[in-house]
């Protein structure tokens, strides 16, 4: 090999290098989107986990949610609350490696809201009154 092929190795070896470097440039996949609606029946089963999940919701819809409660000391009683969610407005939620993100849209789930979402647990007490634990979960305000 000439010293002028060996230069050109040599700097060719050198780029690939530093592109292999470089931060990937790839876009997230395209979603599976699928209407809340609509899971009940199935239709999220050609999901693969490999792509983000964008599930959108309707005014009026209900989402089961389910507390519990596991320790040594305490138990929950009763041992499952029967409590909901319910959507307030038209919005979507993305299900995707970077955590669970909403949008009013279905499209900028990236961007931050005006303020975020806050979760509390502590005791609550006030005289006359029975203390309490008091769970509050604050969603982000756009």
């Amino acid at each position: 090999m000439s010293e002028l092929s060996l230069r050109r190795h040599a700097l060719t070896c050198a780029l690939l290098s530093a592109f292999a470097s470089l931060p990937s440039c790839a876009a997230t996949p395209a979603p599976y989107r699928v209407r809340f609606a609509d899971l009940a029946h199935g239709t999220a089963v050609g999901y693969d986990g490999h792509r983000p999940l964008v599930i959108e919701l309707q005014p009026g819809e209900r989402i089961p949610v389910n507390l519990q409660f596991d320790g040594e000391d305490f138990d929950l009683v009763p041992a499952h609350p029967s409590l909901e969610l319910v959507v307030k407005q038209h919005c979507s939620v993305r299900i995707w490696r970077d955590g669970i993100r909403a949008s009013l849209e279905g499209e900028h789930f990236d961007e931050n809201p005006r303020t975020p979402g806050r979760f509390r647990v502590g005791l609550e007490t006030h005289p006359g009154e029975a203390t309490r634990l008091d769970v509050v979960v604050v969603g982000p305000r756009r």
